[in-house]
């Protein structure tokens, strides 16, 4: 089974794995912080370089956010 996220241009897969327990699905928090950290950036973050932020993701199931960033 696999987990589809899409946002503007770019679409994300990834295979979600329910019977390994509550950690291997994309959760709809994950998209709220997809969308919110997008939001951000383009606000007050798009003037810096992607390559000098810094973040760590501290539990979001299959790491979205993660990839988002």
């Amino acid at each position: 089974n696999y987990g589809k996220f899409e946002y503007e241009k770019y679409t994300v897969y990834q295979a979600q794995r329910k019977k390994l327990g509550i950690g291997f699905k994309i959760w709809p928090a994950a998209v709220v912080m997809c969308e919110f950290l997008d939001k951000k950036w383009k606000e007050h973050l798009s003037e810096l370089n992607p390559c000098d932020v810094f973040a760590i993701e501290l539990g979001a199931g299959t790491g979205l956010s993660g990839l988002f960033l």
